[in-house]
Parts: structure tokens; sequence; C-alpha cells
């Protein structure tokens, strides 16, 4: 989670100031991390309004303020999916240190779910409109920790860039900040 709330802080410091963001932790619901920055509860914000940026970067900094017991699974699809629905957004940064606990309906998620989850949300880009404009939204997903083939192909067919951070960098960079 230190990694992750590092990886987001970078971001936030360095996007411009006409930049506008919405931020949405996900863990399983009803745990401490599934929750979203009040802020942005009603649309995305610009960060150059006042004290909007350190806001945010105050908000992703409590991302890990409970016990790790208390921050759930990874369930990322109400998050993904309202990223799709709000057609100003036009990038998404999807950050994760797992994989889904569950397929998007429910199932038991597996390998065979990374290819068919990849396709289902780059279809959501089909007939995406913004002000009568066409807005595909361009997925740039970080996989923290571990191999993630589904974000990959997600970046992948939305025009997006994929990170993969593995366990020996970010366990240095943890010794580091100790």
């Amino acid at each position: 989670m230190e990694a992750l709330i590092s990886e987001m802080t970078m971001i936030l410091e360095q996007l411009p100031n006409n930049t506008k963001v919405g931020l949405t932790s996900f863990s399983s619901g009803g745990y401490r991390n599934n929750k979203e920055w009040g802020e942005s509860a009603n649309g995305l914000v610009r960060l150059g309004d006042a004290g909007k940026r350190e806001s945010a970067i105050q908000f992703v900094n409590t991302l890990d303020d409970e016990q790790v017991t208390r921050w759930g699974g990874t369930d990322p699809w109400n998050a993904i999916q309202k990223a799709f629905d709000d057609t100003e957004t036009d990038t998404m940064y999807l950050m994760s240190d797992g994989r889904p606990n569950k397929d998007r309906n429910g199932g038991g998620w597996s390998s065979r779910d990374h290819q068919p989850t990849a396709n289902y949300y780059a279809g959501e880009n089909d007939d995406r409109k913004f002000d009568g404009s066409d807005r595909a939204l361009i997925v740039n997903t970080t996989s923290l920790g571990l191999e993630s083939p589904w974000l990959e192909k997600l970046s992948e067919l939305t025009q997006g860039y994929y990170n993969q951070i593995d366990m020996e960098s970010l366990q240095e960079g943890q010794e580091e900040i100790s």
C-alpha cells in the first residue's frame, strides 16, 4: 500500500493545474479502504483550484490508515465503470497491488477472465461521446508487486500504458524510506 500511495502522490504532484481528477479507492465492499475522495463524489475536480491538489494528496495518504485486516480484497469493477460512465473523463490511472477477488459478474477470477474483461472495458469506448464528440477513455495501469495480464491487455486495448513494478523494486523502495 505504501508503494501505491507513493506512486499516486507522485502522479498528483506532477499533473498540470488544469487537470480534473476523481479519486476512488477500491476494495471489497464494506471495508475501510473502499472509499471515494469526497471532493470528487459529484464529479471531476480541477487540481489547480484552491486546496484541491493538497486535498487529493491528503486523501491518498489516508489509504493505509486502517489495519491491513480492514482493507478488504480487490474489487475494482464499480470504480472502473464509474470512470467509463463519466464521459468528461478522458484518462484513467488504475493502480492495483492485487488480483481481483471476483470477476465482473461475481464469479471466481481466473486467467480465463483476462482477455474477456479487457475486451469488455475496451468495448465501453464504442460510441463514447462528450459534448457530441467521440471521447475514448485511455486507461493507464500500474501493477504493484505482481504481473497483471488483464491490466496489460486493458491498457493496450485503450491506447494506454502498462507499468509493472516488481516486488523486489517495491521492497528496495521501502528499505530506502525506512
